[in-house]
């Protein structure tokens, strides 16, 4: 079961899953580390369900990942203010998917809970 859909049934009786929790929390955003190993809609997705679920795992997830991809967004000519499709899945998304997701990402990090 993935993060998102046991916080569609939140509302009933679960044990939490600590266990998917700590699992994205292991692949938290470091400003330092290149995008190339790791999808951004991995970024939009972890930050949706940590949001979700469990406070304090999302308050320790958004600061570092606001860092990283407000510092990975590009601030040159034509390309200013998107993202470089880089990582997994953005490769075949392009320019448009990368800066899309970390724009909503971004949005969702900005929200006070």
């Amino acid at each position: 079961m993935t993060l998102l859909a046991w916080a569609d049934h939140a509302g009933t009786l679960k044990p939490r899953p600590t266990p998917l929790i700590e699992s994205i929390l292991i692949e938290a955003p470091e400003p330092r580390v290149a995008l190339r190993t790791v999808a951004p809609l991995f970024w939009y997705l972890g930050t949706c369900g940590l949001y979700l679920v469990d406070e304090a795992a999302w308050k320790q997830w958004r600061d570092p990942l606001a860092t990283m991809l407000i510092t990975r967004q590009r601030q040159d000519g034509n390309f200013s203010g998107s993202w470089d499709p880089v990582g997994r899945d953005a490769q075949a998304g392009g320019r448009i998917y990368s800066t899309a997701l970390s724009i909503m990402a971004l949005r969702l990090c900005n929200q006070v809970r």
